[in-house]
């Protein structure tokens, strides 16, 4: 006798719950490496960074004293916010930062599952998974928030293709997180207005972009660019043998960059 036959929305949940199940455990993986990291000492970056440290809020909205590295003001905010709880504790910061990633994840996530939106699940449980990722949720820099910008764009930009002024809001908020937001709303917008959007949600969609772009130039001349200033000036020199063109001008050198690595070339 054939058992009865199993309904696609029972396969869909099912489906979603073992989606589920992996992006818990990628999360668990995710948080006891974490834990295992929190303890490392400061690189130079890092360090410098902390120099900014500790100053009034408008501050932040401004040039920095110790600018060689610089980071956007709300994520210069949070790192402030959790040195002050941790009483200026190095592993208790990353502990901090690590906490807050694992939060927004599980959050996500929470959401994915209700919404049975099994890629999402497996989008953050492949990030999580990541070894850059272990390291941007306890390093004391921009780049994990970075990456949390650029998953929470992505994911609104997929719940909620019909509310455009939301999503654009969300962008102009996360810009203040993360400088390289910009590029990932600019891309995907384009790509879902060539491949998605018809009629008059294009239209909504591509002058909130033109506005977006335009707030965001504007953020970076009065604000992004004189934040960043001395650290671009100090680019060309220091990330001079990660360049193509320095290994063109030195071609008995590309074995280096090709054996060693380009991280360590």
């Amino acid at each position: 006798m054939k058992s009865a036959p199993v309904s696609t929305r029972s396969m869909s949940l099912l489906s979603a719950r073992a989606c589920a199940l992996v992006c818990l455990a990628a999360l668990a993986v995710l948080a006891l490496a974490g834990l295992m990291q929190s303890g490392r000492s400061l690189w130079q970056d890092e360090a410098t960074l902390l120099a900014n440290l500790g100053l009034p809020i408008a501050q932040y909205f401004d040039v920095l004293p110790f600018y060689d590295q610089a980071a956007p003001p709300f994520a210069l905010l949070t790192l402030d916010a959790a040195h002050t709880i941790a009483q200026g504790s190095i592993t208790a910061m990353r502990q901090i930062l690590l906490g807050l990633n694992l939060a927004i994840f599980a959050s996500l996530a929470l959401i994915a599952y209700r919404k049975s939106d099994r890629a999402v699940l497996l989008t953050i449980a492949i990030v999580a998974l990541t070894p850059l990722a272990v390291r941007y949720t306890v390093e004391l820099k921009q780049y994990g928030f970075e990456t949390l910008a650029s998953l929470l764009f992505l994911v609104a930009l997929r719940w909620f293709p019909n509310r455009p002024g939301a999503v654009i809001l969300l962008a102009a908020l996360l810009s203040f997180f993360s400088y390289s937001i910009m590029l990932v709303v600019g891309v995907c917008v384009l790509d879902a207005l060539v491949f998605r959007f018809r009629g008059s949600l294009a239209r909504r969609w591509f002058f909130l972009l033109v506005a977006y772009t335009l707030g965001w130039l504007a953020c970076y001349l009065l604000l992004f660019q004189p934040a960043t200033a001395l650290q671009t000036a100090n680019y060309p020199s220091a990330y001079e043998r990660h360049a193509l063109s320095y290994y063109v001008d030195n071609p008995r050198l590309l074995w280096r960059f090709l054996v060693i690595g380009r991280g360590q070339a």
